[in-house]
């Protein structure tokens, strides 16, 4: 009885050593597969903002033209997207994206403001300083169109 009573302790033991284990194991992966996903996600909304503020930056030279020819036309613009990027609707697609874009101008720079939207929520912002160079400059340079260049970029909170 005693062989047995012994040997009973020594498999509940190893049981529960396994146990612990593959808990520990299971746990580990799962965290490591949320990591994954959120990498994912984010990469995700970075590169769409990323668009969005590309875009914004296109039409803020459109508009810069139009500023340098008469700055009194000059007035804060904001773009809305409802579905950012555009494109046909996917079926079964859970992912619908709308984006705004904020344009800025103070003295010779002009901030361009990317938000990433879901509904309402604001997910994820990209801002880009741009400054004008001086018509002088520019002509000796050789440039006939006005002149931007990226001061900052950052990721706003």
């Amino acid at each position: 009885m005693k062989k047995q009573g012994s040997t009973l302790l020594v498999i509940l033991f190893m049981l529960t050593v396994i146990t612990l284990w593959a808990t520990n194991v299971w746990r580990e992966t799962a965290f490591l597969i949320d990591m994954s996903c959120a990498k994912q996600t984010y990469e995700k909304q970075f590169r769409l903002t990323e668009a969005l503020l590309n875009y914004g930056i296109a039409a803020t030279k459109i508009l810069h033209k139009r500023w340098d020819h008469d700055p009194s036309s000059y007035q804060p613009t904001q773009c809305k997207f409802s579905q950012w990027p555009p494109q046909k609707d996917k079926k079964g697609s859970k992912d619908k994206y709308g984006g705004v874009i904020d344009i800025l101008k103070k003295d010779k720079e002009i901030t361009v403001f990317a938000h990433l939207l879901k509904g309402q929520k604001k997910l994820f912002s990209l801002r880009s300083t741009l400054s004008s160079v001086d018509k002088k400059e520019h002509i000796k340079e050789g440039y006939s169109e006005p002149l931007l260049i990226m001061k900052d970029w950052a990721i706003d909170a």
